[in-house]
């Protein structure tokens, strides 16, 4: 895909003014389990190789040489591969200062996925087996309201 038509498809989505949206990257819920960290998209921001989208507050989804980026079932918003997932937030009840910064890193590896979770200063990676049919999954919907 190239941006003009990434862009196109981000730009029908936000029409949809989608909200309450569960994000699953690589398998994953963000926020641990299935619709506990519900999220609202503000804005998008295309470069050449990259795909940001910014959600209320201060939380960021950045993704690496997207492919297959479509909407499906309504609001949903898939992308089916990227070369790296990077979804971003300050610590909640934290000052917003870069040293309550936390990020998951998803890094493609063939058919594995090497995962890095920053938070509270602390780093871990571990690799997983990955063989879904979307490595971004957002799933937005007035059912999944909190």
């Amino acid at each position: 895909m190239n941006y003009f038509e990434i862009e196109k498809v981000l730009e029908n989505w936000f029409k949809l003014k989608p909200e309450n949206c569960n994000i699953n990257i690589a398998g994953r819920s963000f926020g641990g389990r299935y619709g506990e960290g519900l999220q609202n998209p503000v804005s998008f921001f295309i470069g050449s190789d990259i795909l940001r989208i910014n959600f209320h507050l201060y939380e960021i989804l950045t993704i690496v040489k997207p492919e297959g980026v479509s909407v499906i079932n309504g609001e949903n918003l898939v992308i089916r591969t990227a070369k790296e997932v990077r979804f971003g937030w300050f610590y909640y009840g934290g000052a917003i200062k870069s040293v309550n910064w936390c990020e998951e890193i998803y890094r493609v590896q063939e058919e594995e996925i090497q995962f890095i979770e920053i938070f509270e200063n602390k780093i871990s990676d571990e690799v997983r087996k990955f063989d879904g049919e979307y490595l971004v999954y957002i799933e937005c919907s007035s059912s999944l309201k909190s």
